[in-house]
């Protein structure tokens, strides 16, 4: 996990990414967070996040999700991004939610990798953006960043001891 503020101090973006995920394998589990102890509220803030794989990364390669209560999942959408092999997408509503002085958001997103997913690593990047046009989506609140491995599966087989030979 990379953290570091970029305009405000008492902000603090997180985003802890599994260490891998199977490619075609199961979707794993991670969070994002954010705090706020800068002593004033934000109104209108979301998540953007660029998501740099290997070369042949297409968005849809990658399910991501969000959870909205236990065990209801939401398909965040992901988009070409501005760079190759890059995918983008958001966080939260488009206009963006209030996040209070003194508040902690915590979410848990998963992820999986279909099989034509390339395999490697992967580094997501995460904004925290004002969108109410005060602050330009270039000057961030806060940023954070994580890398997780595309990898092939292990898998294992059971073969008998003894194979028998004809019928």
């Amino acid at each position: 996990i990379v953290r570091w503020a970029v305009a405000d101090e008492g902000l603090d973006l997180t985003v802890d990414l599994p260490a891998s995920i199977g490619s075609g394998g199961a979707a794993v589990e991670w969070t994002g967070s954010v705090s706020n102890e800068t002593g004033s509220t934000y109104d209108f803030v979301r998540f953007d996040f660029v998501v740099t794989g290997p070369a042949g990364l297409e968005p849809d390669d990658l399910t991501v999700e969000y959870e909205t209560t236990p065990d209801t999942w939401v398909p965040l959408p992901l988009a070409d991004g501005t760079d190759p092999n890059t995918a983008t997408g958001f966080y939260g509503p488009e206009a963006g939610f209030e996040l209070p002085n003194g508040a902690t958001n915590v979410t848990s997103f998963r992820v999986a990798a279909n099989l034509d997913a390339p395999i490697g690593n992967y580094t997501a990047d995460a904004r925290l953006v004002q969108m109410d046009g005060t602050t330009p989506a270039d000057a961030p609140l806060d940023t954070a960043s994580d890398t997780t491995a595309v990898a092939v599966p292990d898998l294992t087989f059971d073969v008998p001891a003894q194979l028998g030979v004809g019928a």
